[in-house]
């Protein structure tokens, strides 16, 4: 798979090429919510579609930093302990949606998914929420900075306790989704 392919994108923009053809739904006011691995695909539609979708929230996934190999090795190996089964289930999932079947294939495909390593990174977007805990080891929170030191100004909302997606322990998740929603509403407003 290669990550810089048009073909990857395809999916993606062949519903925003169809959205405006339905008369149930407003096809000019368009927005999209990833969370974990989709963060990653909201965002790179954020790049790649500026001009037709009105915003993207990027809800706990990687852009550059969660797909090197210094961050890589500790989530798979000591890190990962807030996914499903723990680290090794966290490297399964993340191998089946990039076609690879050990780590070392997996190390050598994730970088080419990179917006830095793509030239995206700098260029205009549409609007950005990045939204993620800062204790998360399955998606650097380092990945939100990034974003937002470069390309068109982004807007965040880090939880200092949170761990991915921002979920804090012995809290419940509602005000996340709040904060989402009314982004988004903001967004779409109009």
């Amino acid at each position: 798979m290669d990550a810089r392919s048009k073909a990857a994108e395809r999916s993606l923009t062949a519903w925003l090429d169809y959205l405006p053809q339905r008369t149930d739904v407003d096809g000019s006011r368009v927005a999209v919510w990833g969370g974990s691995f989709g963060a990653y695909w909201a965002a790179r539609l954020a790049y790649v579609a500026a001009d037709r979708i009105r915003g993207a929230v990027f809800h706990g996934g990687n852009v550059h930093c969660g797909f090197q190999k210094e961050w890589l090795i500790p989530a798979f190996t000591t890190g990962g302990a807030t996914y499903l089964f723990g680290a090794h289930s966290l490297l399964e999932a993340r191998s089946r949606a990039m076609g690879t079947r050990t780590l070392e294939e997996f190390l050598e495909i994730a970088p080419r998914f990179s917006l830095v390593a793509m030239g995206l990174i700098d260029k205009p977007s549409a609007p950005i929420l990045g939204v993620n805990g800062k204790l998360d080891d399955q998606a650097p929170v380092d990945d939100i900075y990034l974003l937002m030191e470069h390309g068109s100004p982004k807007s965040a909302r880090i939880y200092a306790n949170g761990h991915h997606m921002g979920r804090t322990p012995g809290e419940p998740s509602e005000h996340i989704t709040t904060t989402i929603v009314e982004w988004l509403q903001s967004q779409l407003a109009g």
